[in-house]
């Protein structure tokens, strides 16, 4: 599953966000206090939080991902 979280703005901003990179067939969620992007070490975006589906350690890739790449995230 992918989850977007596009900062610490709020919900409008959020939205906004959504609209502009068209990105609404994603579920997306607002991080207002900043948890999320602190506790996976999310400094800024574009960054990937990788989580893979046995709950084992979390990659983090910063900047942005092509097609190619991201699907070999996705297989691995």
């Amino acid at each position: 599953m992918i989850v977007g979280v596009p900062g610490r703005d709020g919900t409008d901003a959020m939205m906004d966000f959504v609209e502009q990179r068209g990105v609404a067939t994603i579920p997306h969620v607002p991080d207002g206090s900043g948890d999320l992007w602190r506790d996976y070490g999310v400094r800024g975006q574009p960054a990937w939080v990788i989580v893979p589906a046995d709950g084992s350690d979390p990659s983090l890739v910063f900047g942005e991902l092509g097609e190619e790449q991201f699907a070999n995230y996705v297989a691995s």
